[in-house]
C-alpha cells in the first residue's frame, strides 16, 4: 500500500481500520493528537474546534467519482 496523503478516504474491505487509518463514522478526535488532519478539515464535520474536530459520517452511503455528473 503506497503511503496515504493526509485525509484520504480510502475502501478497504476489512471489518476494521488498519493501522494509522480511522472509520469516517462521524467520530470525535483530538486536536492535540491529529493536527495535520485537523488543518485540512476543521470543524466542517462537527467538533468544538478548541479540543476536537469531527470525522465525516460515510455509514450507509456509496463512494462516487469526484468528477462532472452527466
Amino acid at each position: 500500500m503506497a503511503d496515504p496523503f493526509v485525509a484520504e478516504i480510502r475502501i478497504f474491505p476489512f471489518n476494521f481500520a488498519p493501522k494509522g487509518w480511522a472509520w469516517c463514522d462521524g467520530q470525535l478526535l483530538p486536536i492535540s493528537q491529529n493536527t495535520a488532519l485537523f488543518s485540512l478539515l476543521g470543524t466542517t464535520y462537527g467538533g468544538n474546534g478548541k479540543s476536537n474536530f469531527g470525522l465525516p459520517d460515510l455509514q450507509g452511503r456509496a463512494p462516487m467519482h469526484p468528477g462532472q455528473g452527466p
